[in-house]
């Protein structure tokens, strides 16, 4: 048991394996410290922002070149987009040519092909297969994909297992079939250091960006008697709005502050009450802007721009609009694209059926070319 559990190191290295022993970790783990500290400086959130307006813009700018290219097509490249405008109002093109069927019909009612076959005699076989294999050369060539699955090759007369076929690439074939397609666009993401568990993605959805790192690496400076101070003094303000408080003590989060609350009630409860009903030695305190300004180093204009609710509603609706507009485009777009897509297919379909009307009519043909002439014709 023991020669058959060991491990004897002769096995043969995996290509991931030997990527991930290229990889750095020191840095790798020096860049994972800076990005939880960017997070928890709220710095990973202005950043997001200057990248949404960046990809904004240049989508913007991609746009209007797009409209600029489209109203200035026709005069500057004379022999293509203006060429394929005219082949889709004028004079179709070979491919759209491709499901219409030719009449052989001739100008006495006989058929073209049925005459040069009674000419020709026996080649009526002959023509068939040439015209079949014009068939397949205008059919629309399919992506040469590898065969998935152990394949059989013939030796000698005997067929045997292919060994080179059991090693079945996945990466590779899927590869080589989406480069040999143009409508498939690849994405590649193949980030090895990359960490994802069942805690990512609730990390992610978090409101706060500061919260978005495991709570096991949020670190929080120690609560001195002047920040508790200022702690009650917020929590007479805004009660129990533990996000709004926060604000005034960064680099701290939500849950922070909650677990400080939480810490309190346990420490000295009647101060806590007392703080947020305003009896005692803890009067009332309204909410004061400037102080709450000044406490999160932001502008009073901020928190004053709107006149009342109904305005900051009416702002916000104004400020929507171009989003509505953009995303019905979108949504227009979208409508078309799958309208055209549902057009072409039926296109191919019918250009299918015709095929393979057209090749049942070249059979049944030659089947009548063969036995002319005979004792039973």
């Amino acid at each position: 048991m023991w020669d058959l559990t060991i491990d004897a190191r002769h096995g043969k290295v995996s290509d991931r394996e030997k990527k991930m022993a290229e990889i750095d970790w020191d840095e790798v783990a020096r860049k994972r410290y800076e990005e939880i500290e960017k997070i928890r400086n709220g710095q990973q959130q202005q950043e997001e922002e200057e990248q949404r307006q960046r990809e904004k813009e240049e989508t913007e700018r991609a746009k209007e070149k797009e409209r600029e290219g489209e109203d200035g097509s026709g005069e500057e490249d004379e022999d293509g987009n203006k060429k394929k405008k005219k082949g889709k109002k004028g004079k179709k093109t070979d491919g759209e040519n491709e499901g219409i069927v030719q009449s052989t019909e001739g100008a006495d009612g006989q058929a073209d092909d049925a005459e040069a076959g009674a000419d020709e005699g026996g080649d009526g076989n002959e023509n068939e297969d040439n015209d079949n294999a014009e068939d397949d050369a205008q059919q629309p060539a399919q992506p040469s994909g590898t065969a998935a699955g152990p394949q059989l090759r013939l030796v000698n007369g005997e067929m045997v297992l292919d060994e080179e076929s059991t090693n079945i690439a996945a990466e590779q074939a899927a590869a080589a079939e989406a480069a040999a397609r143009d409508d498939i666009i690849v994405e590649e993401e193949n980030d090895l250091t990359l960490r994802l568990n069942r805690l990512t993605g609730v990390n992610n959805r978090r409101r706060d960006p500061r919260e978005r790192v495991p709570a096991w690496k949020l670190k929080s400076d120690p609560w001195g008697e002047e920040e508790t101070d200022r702690f009650y003094s917020a929590l007479q303000m805004f009660g129990t709005d533990f996000f709004l408080i926060s604000k005034m003590f960064p680099p701290k989060t939500r849950k922070q502050i909650k677990l400080k609350f939480n810490r309190e009630e346990k420490l000295d409860p009647q101060r806590v009450t007392d703080a947020l009903l305003g009896r005692a030695h803890h009067p009332h305190r309204p909410m004061d802007l400037q102080h709450y300004a000044q406490e999160t180093g932001t502008e009073v204009s901020d928190y004053t721009k709107y006149d009342s609710y109904a305005h900051a509603e009416q702002v916000i609706k104004e400020s929507l609009k171009d989003k509505e507009a953009a995303m019905q485009a979108a949504l227009a777009e979208e409508e078309e694209n799958a309208r055209q897509a549902a057009i072409a297919e039926e296109q191919r379909a019918e250009a299918k059926r015709n095929l393979e009307e057209r090749r049942a009519g070249r059979r049944a043909r030659g089947r009548k070319k063969m036995g002319a002439g005979t004792l039973g014709g």
